[in-house]
């Protein structure tokens, strides 16, 4: 298994989405989605603001979802 991008309780910027808009979001991890399927990582985040997600051919706009590990970078630290 590869290693994580992230780990729960940290926060992490958005780097790939279907919106755009969502991309260089600032959001929380609180944990693994175990609900999510398929080969990839996913966990729960929130965000302080609204973020775009689809589901088939609706969209929402909610602060909690999940994204996929792929999609997460943890912000640079200073040294």
């Amino acid at each position: 298994m590869r290693r994580l991008n992230c780990r729960p309780g940290e926060l992490a910027i958005v780097i790939n989405s279907f919106d755009g808009a969502n991309i260089g979001s600032i959001v929380k991890v609180l944990g693994r989605d175990a609900k999510a399927c398929g080969k990839q990582f996913f966990w729960r985040i929130h965000a302080p603001h609204l973020l775009n997600y689809a589901n088939g051919d609706k969209q929402h706009r909610r602060r909690k979802g999940s994204l996929a590990d792929a999609d997460l970078l943890l912000p640079p630290t200073e040294n």
